[in-house]
């Protein structure tokens, strides 16, 4: 509950996704986690772990919206 609560009044309140007593989801930029690490070792907040999720949705997007380049078959 302390950890929710310094997050919600940091920076980061914007990205959580949800919370419970043993775990908080923040949906951020990969780039940030590195950041978003040292911004709770400021705020002394103990961390058991980081676990980067990638969601199945997140890849079909990827995959779809990339400037994808495919030659032509050609026989």
């Amino acid at each position: 509950a302390l950890a929710l609560s310094k997050l919600q009044q940091s920076k980061w309140s914007a990205m959580i996704q949800s919370a419970n007593e043993t775990y908080i989801v923040l949906k951020m930029d990969k780039m940030n986690i590195p950041l978003f690490h040292q911004s709770i070792v400021e705020m002394q907040i103990p961390v058991f772990s980081l676990q980067p999720k990638h969601s199945l949705e997140d890849y079909f997007i990827k995959v779809t919206t990339g400037n994808q380049h495919v030659a032509a078959y050609t026989n």
